[in-house]
């Protein structure tokens, strides 16, 4: 369940999206070019990029593929998706980290925790905490299986 962040946590802006074409630039204002941002929601807004995000908990749907019924026929359902040619991360690693965080997820919340794992783990040469970050933002999304794996998968694939 996500919840507004609140004054201790100390955010030093706060950026309210409410449709795909905003999310997207918000990702290229965070360093992604414009052809990878788009991409993370070109699933996802198959009609328009002003087309609202929708919550979950609005639809009534928590994740499943049949709450999830009006996103596609492949909605909800894990799929073998191919590491962006953009990103530094190892291919197979990217493989691994993107079903791993649908299976956990659903697709739409793993393609948004994937775009901030991203950032975080092509910096990881000379960040010795970006793996302790990576666990925290997985713990935090509700990602606690993918959390446990990622150290162990990170040495084993990249």
């Amino acid at each position: 369940l996500l919840q507004p962040p609140d004054a201790s946590e100390k955010f030093g802006k706060l950026i309210e999206v409410k449709t795909y074409s905003e999310a997207s630039n918000v990702l290229k204002t965070l360093g992604l070019d414009e052809a990878t941002a788009k991409s993370y929601f070109a699933s996802s807004s198959s009609s328009s990029s002003s087309a609202p995000i929708k919550d979950k908990s609005e639809s009534g749907g928590d994740g499943d593929a049949e709450g999830d019924a009006d996103e596609g026929p492949q909605a909800g359902v894990p799929t073998k998706e191919e590491p962006s040619s953009s990103s530094s991360l190892p291919d197979e690693f990217q493989r691994w980290l993107k079903l791993a965080l649908e299976e956990e997820l659903g697709r739409d919340d793993g393609e948004s925790i994937f775009a901030a794992l991203e950032m975080i783990l092509e910096n990881a040469q000379e960040d010795p905490d970006a793996l302790s970050s990576c666990i925290e933002v997985l713990t935090d999304s509700g990602a606690p299986l993918c959390a446990a794996k990622i150290e162990d998968k990170w040495k084993m694939l990249a």
